[in-house]
C-alpha cells in the first residue's frame, strides 16, 4: 500500500473504514477508494459487513390507491382487506363478548341486519309500474309503502296512470306516498327562488356546444323521497337515523339499464335493491307482462320539457297533446339566458339536442335508436305468442321454402290454372 494513503493507529483496516466515509463526502473519491481495497487486502476481509446485516431489511409497501379500479373491483378489494384485518376470535372470551355485544346491536354486520321497511321508488313508469303491480298480484313480497316524487310538471297522462296505479296499491294494502320540492317550470322562472341547474343543451358564443349540470333530479326526485324514507323511519331531519337502521328502496331497473346501477350508497339509511334484475326481465318484458294483465301502453315517465326527450317524446306531444306542446315551446323560448335567477348565460340555452328553437328543431327525423326500437325480433315474437298476445296469427301459415307474408295471398288466373299472387304483400 502506498504511504501517501496509510493511516496512523492499530487497526489498518479500521482506519480505512473511517478513511473511506470521509472520501465518499468528497466529489472525486472512487478512484481512491479503487486503490484503497486493490492495496490492503485486509480491508476487504475486515471491513466488509455479513451479507446477511448488509442487505436492508425488508419494508412494509404502502397500499395502492384503488381510484383506477372500477367500483364494483374496489368494494371486493376493500371487502377482503377487512376481513384479513378482522381479529381472530379465537380466544372464548373474545368470542362470547363479540356475540353479546351484537346481541345488543353495538355490533351489527350488514349480512345480518334486515331492513326496518322496504320502500317502491315509485316513478309511474313501465318499469316500476310492474314492480308495483308485481307486489298487489303477490308475485313479489308485499312492501310497506310506494313513494312518488312529483315534479309538478309531469304530463296528464302520467298522472291519471297514478290515480290508476294508486287504486291498485290500496287495494292490496300498499300506501302511496307523494312527495315534492315544489313545481320545476315555476321554479326555473322565478326569479325569486334559489338557482336549479337544469342540463339544457347550449351553444356558446363561439360556436360551441355545451350542456348545463343536472341537479334537477337530485332536488325534485331523490331529495324528496330521503326525506320521506327518513320520516317513515321515524327519523324525520335533523334528527339522526341510528346505525343500522335502514329501508330497502326498490328500484326498477331493468337488466337493459344495468348501466344506471350503482353499488356506492349515498345514504347509509336507505340501500338499493333491484327485482326486475334479479328477475332477468327487461324493457320489453316489462311491457308484455302489462299487455297481458290488462294494462296496456304506460307513458314514460318524465317532466314535459326534459332535455333528455327523443324526437319521438317531442313528436307525441305536438301531435297528441297541443296544450303541453305549446306549454313546453313557451318554456324553452324563455331559457335562453339560463334561469331565470342569477347570471345569465353567455351563450344560449335550448331544450332540444339540435340547439335551435324547439317549434323549428328536425324533430320529425327518425334516430337510429328509435329505427332499431322499430325492428321485429324473433325472440320477442315467440315470447308474445307463448303469452297469447298474437291471437291471429299470421294469415298463410308458415312455408319451409318462404317467410310469412303477413297478408292475405290473392288468386289470380293464369290460363287454365289459379296461382298465387304475393305482390300485394
Amino acid at each position: 500500500m502506498d504511504d501517501d494513503y496509510l493511516l496512523p493507529g492499530d487497526d489498518p483496516a479500521k482506519d480505512l473504514i473511517e478513511f473511506e466515509s470521509e472520501l465518499r463526502r468528497t466529489a472525486f473519491h472512487a478512484p481512491v477508494l479503487l486503490r484503497i481495497r486493490r492495496a490492503c487486502p485486509a480491508r476487504r476481509l475486515q471491513g466488509r459487513r455479513p451479507r446477511e446485516t448488509a442487505r436492508p431489511q425488508p419494508r412494509l409497501q404502502p397500499r395502492r390507491p384503488l381510484d383506477h379500479l372500477p367500483p364494483l373491483h374496489r368494494r371486493g378489494i376493500r371487502d377482503q382487506r377487512r376481513e384479513e384485518e378482522r381479529p381472530d376470535l379465537t380466544c372464548k372470551a373474545v368470542r362470547n363478548a363479540h356475540s353479546r355485544d351484537k346481541s345488543e346491536g353495538a355490533v351489527m354486520s350488514d349480512e345480518d341486519d334486515d331492513p326496518a321497511l322496504v320502500v317502491i321508488s315509485l316513478g309511474a313508469g313501465v318499469q316500476s309500474t310492474v314492480l308495483a303491480l308485481m307486489a298487489c298480484e303477490g308475485e313479489l313480497p308485499k312492501p310497506d309503502a310506494a313513494i312518488f316524487a312529483d315534479t309538478g310538471w309531469e304530463p296528464k297522462r302520467v298522472y291519471d296512470h297514478l290515480d290508476r296505479l294508486e287504486h291498485s296499491l290500496s287495494e292490496a294494502e300498499i300506501p302511496l306516498y307523494r312527495v315534492s320540492a315544489g313545481n320545476l317550470r315555476d321554479d326555473a322562472l322565478d326569479p325569486d327562488h334559489r338557482y336549479c341547474s337544469v342540463p339544457y343543451f347550449i351553444r356558446n358564443p363561439d360556436g360551441s356546444d355545451g350542456m348545463g349540470r343536472r341537479q334537477c333530479t337530485d332536488e325534485y326526485k331523490l331529495t324528496p323521497i330521503k326525506a320521506k324514507v327518513r320520516e317513515l323511519l321515524g327519523c324525520p331531519h335533523p334528527k339522526r337515523v341510528p346505525r343500522g337502521v335502514f329501508a330497502e328502496q326498490w328500484i326498477g331497473f331493468s337488466v337493459d339499464e344495468i348501466g344506471r346501477v350503482r353499488d356506492r350508497l349515498d345514504v347509509q339509511y336507505a340501500r338499493p335493491r333491484y327485482p326486475l334484475l334479479e328477475l332477468g326481465m327487461s324493457r320489453k318484458d316489462c311491457v308484455r307482462w302489462l299487455r297481458v294483465h290488462g294494462w296496456g301502453s304506460v307513458a314514460k315517465s318524465a317532466c314535459k320539457g326534459c332535455p333528455f326527450h327523443g324526437n319521438a317524446q317531442w313528436r307525441d306531444l305536438r301531435d297528441n297533446h297541443p296544450d303541453e306542446w305549446a306549454d313546453v315551446v313557451e318554456f324553452d323560448r324563455q331559457i335562453r339566458k339560463g334561469g331565470a335567477r342569477g347570471q345569465p348565460l353567455n351563450g344560449e340555452a335550448f331544450l332540444h339536442r339540435s340547439r335551435v328553437p324547439l317549434d323549428v328543431a328536425p324533430i320529425d327525423r327518425v334516430t337510429r335508436s328509435e329505427w332499431a326500437e322499430r325492428q321485429g325480433d324473433l325472440l320477442d315474437l315467440i315470447a308474445d305468442v307463448d303469452a297469447g298476445l298474437w291471437e291471429d296469427g299470421d294469415p298463410d301459415g308458415c312455408s319451409p321454402y318462404g317467410c310469412r307474408s303477413g297478408t292475405a295471398v290473392a288468386e289470380v288466373e293464369v290460363g287454365e290454372h289459379a296461382l298465387p299472387d304475393r305482390r300485394a304483400a
